[in-house]
C-alpha cells in the first residue's frame, strides 16, 4: 500500500538521570531527617538541665529552645519536602506509562497496517476503502506530536490524549468491521439469488396427511423404517393433528407416494428417491362402492361424488373444498378387498379425522382413489 504508518514522539530513552537524581535526593533526605530527629531529641533532654545551672543556666536554656524551633521548622521543611518528591515519582511513573502506551499503540498500528497490506488484490472501490482507512489511522498518532511528551507536568493531558486515540482506534475498527459485514451478507443474498437450486441439493420435501410439509435430508429417506421414525419426531405430541398423524402410523393406515406434477406413483423403491423428490403421505380409508361413486372420508362432509370421469386428472369434491385424484391402483389392492379400514370409532376421533386433508380411498372392488386440498 501507498500509505506507511510512522512512528510518532520520541524514542525511549536508554538512561535515566532525573531518575537517579530522584533517588539520590531521597537517600538525603532521609539522612537529614535522622539528624533532625537526634537533635531534637538532645535538645529536649539538655534544655531542662540547663536551666537549672546558675548564673548561665537561663541564657543557655533560652538558646536551647531557639535551637528547638529551628529544629521543629527544619523538621516541617523536610516533610515538605518529602511530599514534593513524592509527588514527582508520581508524575515520573505516569510519563513512564505514557511513554509504553505511545509504544504499544505504535505497535498496534503497524500489526493493522502489515493486516491490511495481507489481503488479496481486489476492486478498485475496495482497495480505495483499505486506503482510506490507512489514512485515517495514520492520522491518530500525528495528534501527539503537538504534545511535549519530556513534560512531568503535563503528563496528565497527555495520558488523556492517548486514551482518545486508543479509543478512535477501536472505533475505526468497529466500525470499518461492521461495514464490512453488511456488504458482505448483501453479497451472498445476491450469489444465492442467482443459485437457487444450491440450498435445496440433497433435500426431499415431505407432506403429511394434514398437509404440514417438512424438508428431509436425503440420508433420512434411504428407507421406510428410517423415514417414518424421522417424521414422527418432527409431528410432536401435543398438537390435535399431531395425536392423528400417530394414530395414522401405529395402525399402519397410510400409503406413501411420490408425486410429479400432475402425477401420483405409489413408493415402493426407495432408490428412486433422490434430492428434490416430493413425498405424499396419506390416510388409507376402506369404504364400500356404490356403482361408479365413492363418499368424501371427512366426517364432517360425507359427500358421494361421481368418478365416471375420473382418470389422471383431478376432480373437486362437490361437498367440500377438497380435490381428488385416481390412480391406477385396482390390481394393487385386489388382495384387501375384504378389509374395512376406520379411523373412527367415536366422535372426538370423527372431529381429528376432519383434520387430514389427503385420503387414499381404497373401495372394496380395488379401486384406489387420492384425496386432497389444492397446493
Amino acid at each position: 500500500m501507498s500509505a506507511i504508518l510512522r512512528r510518532s514522539g520520541p524514542p525511549p530513552p536508554t538512561k535515566k538521570p532525573v531518575q537517579s537524581i530522584v533517588n539520590h535526593t531521597l537517600q538525603l533526605n532521609t539522612a537529614e531527617q535522622k539528624f533532625s530527629d537526634y537533635a531534637r531529641q538532645f535538645c529536649n533532654l539538655s534544655s531542662p538541665i540547663a536551666g537549672t545551672i546558675p548564673v548561665v543556666g537561663t541564657p543557655l536554656k533560652a538558646a536551647i529552645d531557639t535551637l528547638l524551633v529551628v529544629l521543629n521548622g527544619l523538621n516541617v521543611s523536610l516533610a515538605v519536602y518529602e511530599n514534593i518528591l513524592h509527588v514527582y515519582r508520581l508524575f515520573w511513573q505516569m510519563k513512564s506509562e505514557n511513554r509504553q502506551t505511545v509504544d504499544d499503540m505504535i505497535q498496534r498500528l503497524r500489526c493493522l497496517e502489515a493486516s491490511i497490506s495481507l489481503m488479496p488484490a481486489a476492486s478498485a472501490a475496495v482497495q480505495h476503502r483499505n486506503e482510506e482507512l490507512v489514512r485515517k489511522l495514520n492520522a491518530i498518532p500525528n495528534r501527539l506530536k503537538g504534545m511535549n511528551l519530556k513534560s512531568i507536568f503535563g503528563s496528565a493531558d497527555v495520558k488523556g490524549a492517548i486514551l482518545n486515540c486508543i479509543k478512535d482506534i477501536d472505533a475505526l475498527e468497529r466500525d470499518y468491521a461492521l461495514l464490512a459485514l453488511m456488504r458482505t451478507e448483501k453479497r451472498v443474498e445476491e450469489i444465492v439469488f442467482q443459485i437457487p437450486n444450491t440450498v435445496e441439493q440433497g433435500t426431499v420435501f415431505v407432506k403429511d396427511p394434514t398437509a404440514r410439509e417438512y424438508k428431509l435430508r436425503i440420508e433420512q429417506c434411504v428407507s421406510r423404517e428410517l423415514f417414518i421414525r424421522v417424521l414422527r419426531c418432527y409431528f410432536g405430541q401435543t398438537d390435535q393433528r399431531d395425536k392423528i398423524l400417530h394414530s395414522i402410523i401405529e395402525r399402519d393406515a397410510y400409503v406413501l407416494y411420490t408425486e410429479t406434477k400432475n402425477k401420483v406413483r405409489q413408493l415402493n423403491t426407495w432408490r428412486t428417491v433422490q434430492s428434490g423428490t416430493r413425498i405424499i403421505m396419506s390416510a388409507l380409508i376402506d369404504q364400500y362402492r356404490r356403482g361408479d361413486r365413492y363418499q368424501c372420508p371427512r366426517p364432517e362432509c360425507k359427500e358421494w361424488n361421481d368418478s365416471a370421469d375420473v382418470k389422471e386428472g383431478w376432480i373437486e369434491c362437490s361437498g367440500c373444498d377438497g380435490r381428488f385424484q385416481m390412480t391406477n391402483a385396482e390390481r394393487r389392492t385386489n388382495q384387501s378387498k375384504d378389509a374395512i379400514t376406520d379411523l373412527t370409532t367415536s366422535k372426538d376421533e370423527d372431529d381429528l379425522v376432519n383434520l387430514i386433508q389427503i385420503f387414499h380411498i381404497r373401495q372394496q372392488v380395488g379401486v384406489l382413489y387420492y384425496c386432497g386440498t389444492a397446493y
